[in-house]
């Protein structure tokens, strides 16, 4: 009863059965009390869980976090050994690499030779795997696009408010055009 009511209180968030790479393990994840609904908090990259703890069925299983998972399902995802991946991230922000599309906080990044995984522990999905040579096209996508390049230098809103100015002034001179074009066919 005493390991019951421990385990209860921290599992508030969510709880799965996992398969490891030797057994299965409960995996018990805290929410985030701090967690906030507003646009600000989510952009900043505000994380859903703070952490999770893993609980083995066999008492022979080893020990399993959420690094060690995160290694595991890559290595199921792409089918290549562990020692492949290098520089294991926890990514706990949005950036450049890893937007807002996804929306999904936090996960691991894991490079490989050819690229680069993003796995969600909590769910066990391979979020987004992206290859290296598309890395000029994503920072385009990010900083050209969606007008990225203007958010270190205004904030988020600034920007915002650049982006409006310029479809409202696009739209004046489409008008002014349609205007010119009426007057002179009269």
């Amino acid at each position: 009863m005493m390991l019951i009511l421990p385990l209860i209180g921290y599992c508030r968030s969510g709880k799965s059965l996992i398969q490891g790479a030797q057994g299965w393990y409960w995996r018990l994840s805290e929410f985030n009390p701090a967690q906030q609904a507003d646009r600000q908090s989510r952009f900043a990259g505000q994380v859903s869980e703070l952490q999770a703890r893993f609980i083995p069925l066999t008492a022979d299983a080893p020990a399993l976090d959420d690094h060690s998972f995160a290694l595991i399902l890559a290595e199921r995802f792409l089918s290549l050994p562990a020692s492949a991946f290098n520089n294991p991230q926890l990514i706990s922000r949005f950036g450049p690499d890893y937007d807002f599309r996804n929306k999904r906080l936090p996960v691991w990044q894991l490079d490989y030779a050819s690229g680069r995984v993003f796995i969600d522990t909590q769910t066990g999905q391979l979020i987004e795997q992206q290859h290296s040579s598309s890395k000029w096209e994503r920072y385009s996508f990010s900083f050209i696009h969606k007008w990225g390049i203007l958010q270190p230098l205004l904030g988020r809103d600034g920007r915002d408010q650049v982006v409006v100015g310029f479809m409202v002034l696009v739209l004046l001179l489409a008008v002014l055009g349609f205007a010119m074009r009426l007057k002179r066919r009269a």
